[in-house]
């Protein structure tokens, strides 16, 4: 049992890791949604944009409207939140 918590500690974190590198390759506009999630190890985009909206409470997409100077994101859910998924 207590080295299934831990496994669920560690990937708790390297997924948040993996969201937080993608919110921010998106909103720099150095990569669109696709691109993103393969980059930060998605191989699928709709697993990736629920797990995004999940966490940021957002699209992928309105990130990139937001890179577009569509408006600004402040609200994040806290990680404690993220770890429940």
């Amino acid at each position: 049992m207590h080295q299934t918590v831990g496994f669920r500690a560690v990937y708790a974190f390297l997924k948040e890791q993996r969201l937080l590198k993608a919110r921010r390759v998106i909103e720099r506009g150095e990569l669109n949604v696709t691109p993103a999630a393969i980059a930060v190890g998605y191989s699928n985009p709709c697993h990736f944009s629920q797990l995004f909206l999940r966490r940021f409470g957002m699209q992928p997409s309105r990130a990139l409207a937001v890179r577009a100077g569509e408006g600004s994101v402040t609200e994040t859910v806290p990680f404690e939140a993220a770890s429940s998924f």
